[in-house]
């Protein structure tokens, strides 16, 4: 979730492209709907009704409306998103159509459950720790040191790649997981 701020920053930082955007979002929004209905129908009573998918897609939404304030503004906002949910929850929010906020205290069970508080914090963080560091320059030391090779091109090659290879690890964790599973008992 921090690096979800820390790419916001990155990709606009010479003003908002919504169109690279709407690219980037629009195949997480329609991931975290297919992993939604399919873990419906494969684990009903835990089924991911906001998992990290979701989550990223809302931060990002968030995160875009920081990116033009003063820095200040993230940080404060990081901190406030951070802490509420330690000081603050209800019954009203315990169902899975609010759950999510991260208000509710007894969250219903889900296979990965990742809520806007105190999640969008880390975003916000990350907005503010990125603006931070390219107001230092650290873009041109971090290219300055950029280290060249295989090994650099194959990181950088899953950082392009990493929503194809978590769609991917999942169903083959679960294919090796369940059986471990069942065998274990």
């Amino acid at each position: 979730m921090f690096l979800v701020g820390v790419n916001l920053v990155l990709a606009h930082r010479g003003g908002m492209r919504w169109d690279a955007f709407a690219r980037r979002l629009g195949p997480i929004i329609l991931a975290a709907l297919a992993i939604s209905i399919v873990t419906k129908f494969v684990f009903p009573d835990t089924f991911i009704y906001f998992g990290i998918l979701h989550a990223i897609v809302a931060a990002s939404v968030i995160g875009v409306f920081f990116l033009r304030l003063p820095m200040i503004f993230s940080l404060i906002g990081a901190a406030l998103i951070f802490t509420i949910p330690f000081a603050f929850n209800h019954a009203l929010f315990n169902s899975r159509w609010v759950a999510w906020i991260g208000f509710a205290e007894q969250v219903p069970p889900s296979n990965d459950f990742v809520p806007l508080f105190p999640w969008v914090g880390l975003t916000l963080l990350g907005i503010f720790l990125a603006r931070f560091a390219l107001a230092q320059s650290a873009d041109a030391w971090l290219k300055r040191h950029e280290p060249p090779g295989n090994v650099a091109r194959s990181l950088a090659w899953f950082g392009r790649h990493s929503l194809a290879i978590y769609l991917i690890h999942q169903p083959i964790l679960l294919a090796v997981i369940i059986p471990l599973a069942s065998w274990s008992r």
